[in-house]
């Protein structure tokens, strides 16, 4: 969409673009003693803060950390991460 934008020196066209929402995988892991201890639980979500309230309502509080994909990927590549995967979670 362009916006035809009138000043006193001169006319200027203002592309107003809007960037799609990018779902971006978010990775959760839990803490020692949780009964989903060495597992992973993926989210796919247009933000940190919206994967994060989704883990909140799928675990509650008790869960450990949150990674970016690829942080999380460069974890595996090092042997750091070897949690086994939850079902990907996809929010709206």
């Amino acid at each position: 969409m362009s916006v035809l934008v009138e000043s006193r020196s001169e006319e200027a066209v203002v592309d107003l673009v809007e960037e799609p929402m990018v779902k971006k995988v978010f990775y959760h892991t839990f803490g020692s003693g949780h009964k989903f201890s060495g597992y992973c639980q993926p989210i796919m979500a247009s933000s940190p803060w919206i994967a994060e309230e989704k883990m909140f309502e799928l675990h509650g509080k008790q869960w450990a950390f949150q990674y970016l994909e690829n942080e999380f990927k460069i974890l595996q590549k090092q042997g750091l991460v070897t949690h086994k995967m939850l079902p990907l979670v996809e929010t709206q």
